[in-house]
């Protein structure tokens, strides 16, 4: 150990690599929840449900009557 001193750059770069693999972890921590609550109400629903949100964005036409 003939230098002592901490260099900076070096310093940043590994603090920088810490908080972007806290991210990461986190995130994909966050990802699996999300996707395991979906994969929940999905398995729960009865059978022929429909989401209302899929009818909201869209709407069926109806046909014309016919003279």
């Amino acid at each position: 150990m003939s230098d002592e001193r901490w260099n900076p750059w070096k310093v940043t770069a590994i603090g920088m690599a810490v908080v972007f693999a806290t991210a990461l972890i986190t995130g994909l921590v966050v990802a699996n929840w999300v996707g395991n609550q979906k994969a929940k109400a999905v398995a729960e629903a009865p059978r022929g449900a429909v989401p209302r949100a899929g009818l909201a964005l869209y709407p069926t036409a109806r046909p014309s009557p016919s003279d």
